[in-house]
């Protein structure tokens, strides 16, 4: 008996294992919208930009949102989108009620039905920006602006996020953040002083974070820039994540990552993401690429908003992903 139970041990572990290692955002197949990208183009407000975005489907409303550079550092503009697919986007405007002069690369996540958590880059400071957040019933009007804590701390005036925050809330309604910047008094003891690395930070309200680990992800052999602005934990593949990044300076190609230990540490998966454009392929595309939106629909299916240019905008494509089955609905026999 103890034989037989040490073989299934064996035999699940390998299973488990070879799941592990099949899971990974290289097995989505991008469908790039060609005939009608871009499907968020800013023809009206600010300096008539739409990049930068963050894009999310609120089930509650049935719609989808999405919040943008209206221009190039200074304020964020709304659209949504009431048709399933969001292919046809509206109700272009800007948010308003922040208390930083400046709003930069939104990130937004919701708490529930009409209440939404933003996060932005807002004023400069040394090496960095600092990272302002704010609430909204609507996604158009903010309160409660206010800068984060915890994040590159001690020395604010000195180290910073550099270009992006990416944000995800838990099933507790706890968030995790990613954010690539310089930890004094951890680099000190790593040996990484003077040196952004892409970080891991938890919060249990969205403003005060506390550092949670290096993702590992900027000791990866031409990796050391790259930051993260989307970040999905993949509800049909246990204790499986996937996030997509580029370069801090939004120039290089969109790479995606996976993580089999919920999300503590990632893995280079794919560098380029392949089906979702390359550079000068489409005139709508025609100088970078870069700056994935990303929203798993489930069974599968996920969709893609990435920035493009010229002129600055979103573009749209659609992935599949061949599931097998999760290792929560196993059964021994």
């Amino acid at each position: 008996m103890k034989q037989r139970l040490f073989s299934w041990s064996i035999l699940g572990g390998l299973l488990l294992s070879a799941t592990l290692a099949m899971a990974a955002p290289s097995d989505i197949t991008w469908t790039d919208d060609v005939s009608i990208n871009p499907v968020i183009l800013n023809q009206t407000l600010g300096d008539k930009r739409a990049y930068y975005g963050c894009v999310i489907y609120d089930k509650t409303a049935q719609k989808w949102r999405a919040w943008y550079d209206a221009s190039s550092g200074k304020d964020l503009g709304y659209a949504e989108s009431t048709d399933v697919d969001g292919k046809t986007w509206t109700n272009y405007q800007l948010c308003k009620g922040f208390s930083s002069s400046q709003q930069s690369k939104a990130f937004v996540v919701q708490t529930g039905p009409s209440q939404f958590r933003m996060w932005y880059t807002a004023d400069q400071r040394q090496g960095g920006y600092y990272i302002s957040s704010c609430v909204s019933s609507d996604g158009v009007n903010w309160t409660q602006d206010d800068w984060v804590t915890g994040i590159a701390e001690p020395d604010p005036l000195q180290y910073g996020p550099t270009e992006r925050i990416a944000v995800f809330r838990l099933d507790n309604g706890s968030f995790v953040a990613y954010v690539r910047c310089e930890e004094p008094e951890i680099a000190a003891v790593a040996d990484f002083l003077g040196t952004k690395r892409l970080y891991r930070y938890t919060s249990s309200d969205g403003k005060a974070w506390t550092w949670a680990g290096d993702t590992g992800v900027s000791s990866i052999e031409g990796m050391d820039g790259i930051e993260f602005s989307s970040v999905v934990k993949h509800h049909d593949k246990d204790g499986v994540w996937y996030a997509w990044g580029c370069g801090a300076n939004s120039s290089g190609p969109i790479q995606s990552f996976v993580s089999t230990d919920d999300g503590l540490t990632f893995q280079l998966d794919e560098n380029p993401v392949s089906g979702v454009g390359e550079i000068g392929t489409q005139t709508y595309n025609v100088d970078r690429n870069y700056h994935p939106s990303v929203t798993y629909m489930g069974q599968g299916r996920w969709i893609m908003y990435r920035t493009v240019a010229e002129p600055k905008a979103t573009a749209r494509a659609e992935g599949t992903e061949p599931l097998e089955t999760p290792v929560s609905a196993w059964s021994l026999f």
